[in-house]
């Protein structure tokens, strides 16, 4: 099936892989919308963006990878589309995995097992909180390798237990 035929833009330290297709990102000024829509969904919260920039600089990485496609689950693998074919998230993941300081996967789906060795990942947990709703929050997980998940239940323990080390 070989590569997916991805589209990449940069946005400051933010590179969105899209597939070709999928939204009309060909102006400058669309691109700065969906950055800053990126930025409002995920990394408003203090609290991830204080944890994603203290991993960064603990472990020498910088920047985000955003991939935002269309996305399914077959056989309990979750895929991306690049209008074409379907490809592996964990492929995608494996392949920017190092390169960034975080990879975000922009999917209602939520969470489907996956895992990095370097790069923290980003992704919507799939639950739909009222409470988290109601404060403007997103129901997020954060993947951090060798400590595992974080999300919004245990993000402030998390944080605790981090300012000790």
């Amino acid at each position: 099936m070989g590569k997916p035929a991805l589209v990449k833009y940069t946005i400051d330290d933010i590179d969105v892989f899209f597939a070709p297709n999928s939204i009309n990102l060909s102006s400058k000024e669309s691109l700065e919308v969906f950055r800053q829509g990126v930025i409002q969904r995920y990394l408003k919260n203090s609290k991830h963006a204080s944890i994603i920039t203290a991993y960064a600089k603990k472990n020498n990485l910088e920047g985000i990878a955003v991939l935002s496609a269309d996305c399914k689950i077959i056989r309990d693998k979750w895929l991306f589309s690049d209008s074409k074919n379907w490809y592996s998230i964990q492929s995608w993941i494996d392949n920017k995995d190092g390169k960034y300081a975080g990879l975000m996967i922009d999917s209602e789906l939520g969470r489907k097992d996956v895992y990095s060795k370097k790069s923290m990942l980003i992704l919507n947990s799939g639950l739909f909180s009222v409470i988290e709703q109601t404060k403007g929050e997103e129901s997020l997980e954060l993947y951090i390798p060798k400590v595992g998940l974080i999300d919004n239940y245990t993000i402030d323990s998390y944080i605790k237990e981090s300012l000790k080390k």
